[in-house]
């Protein structure tokens, strides 16, 4: 059981086996891009559930991996005792404690983009100054529905600017899924959701599912792990050729050092 839901927790256990690893593989190939730039680091993850990336940061050669995360029953599931219950708006360490710092997938599910604001500065005061480097893989396609929480509704350009504005530098961004298949499904599924009543407004995009969305959910996911197959062969080639079609992004960031 503890196995089993490590593997699990931190994604979508209702989406289906396909979906979740077809996940799980777009996100692994995508870090090994920035897998370099790990060695020797100490690093932060925030929002690590139960560990599942702490192996991989360390066979990839990091110093030491350090995580928080708002759940304390999922980080009892953690097989190291460097983690703390803490929010990303408030981390427990000194001022520039960390080589890196690292989310997967986590600043999207903050509460409000006040929130993300007041974590993209907790980011930066962590980081050391001058080689510090963040690395930020967070949906940038606001078209996507969840069933646990509304995500935020941030696109690729409004990431730009919220880092510049909480002075964070960005150095350079990486596709992570582009996928022909999967946008469309995306696009599609969002419109059907907010004709049906499942959008909201804000700083959100799609809510969590009502009682008339839920079988819309139970569909998507299914498309989706149809297409997780044809998505992940062809995933080299759209990478290089469509990466705008990527719903989820990488972004490689530094602390700005006396305003530069």
């Amino acid at each position: 059981m503890g196995d089993e839901y490590k593997d699990t927790a931190t994604l979508i256990p209702w989406a289906g086996r396909l979906t979740n690893s077809y996940i799980r593989h777009v996100q692994k190939s995508a870090l090994k891009e920035i897998k370099s730039l790990l060695y020797d680091k100490e690093i932060l993850e925030i929002g690590c559930g139960s560990g599942y990336w702490f192996d991989y940061f360390r066979r990839w050669g990091a110093e030491d991996v350090y995580g928080i995360d708002i759940s304390g029953s999922i980080l009892g599931l953690a097989r190291t005792e460097k983690v703390a219950q803490a929010s990303a708006t408030n981390l427990p360490f000194g001022s520039r404690a960390f080589d890196v710092v690292i989310t997967v997938t986590m600043l999207q599910h903050l509460p409000s983009k006040d929130d993300l604001r007041e974590s993209l500065r907790e980011i930066k005061r962590v980081l050391k100054k001058g080689e510090g480097r963040a690395f930020l893989l967070e949906l940038s396609q606001p078209h996507s529905i969840s069933l646990s929480s509304p995500l935020l509704s941030i696109s690729k350009s409004e990431w730009g600017r919220l880092f510049r504005e909480n002075g964070l530098l960005l150095e350079s961004s990486h596709p992570v899924d582009p996928s022909v298949s999967m946008f469309i499904l995306d696009q599609l599924v969002y419109r059907a959701a907010k004709l049906i009543g499942m959008g909201q407004g804000g700083d959100k995009g799609l809510g969590q599912a009502s009682s008339s969305g839920s079988k819309l959910v139970s569909l998507y996911y299914f498309v989706k792990g149809a297409l997780s197959i044809p998505s992940i062969l062809l995933m080299g080639i759209t990478r290089k050729l469509c990466p705008w079609l990527s719903a989820h992004w990488i972004y490689v960031l530094r602390a700005e050092v006396n305003g530069t």
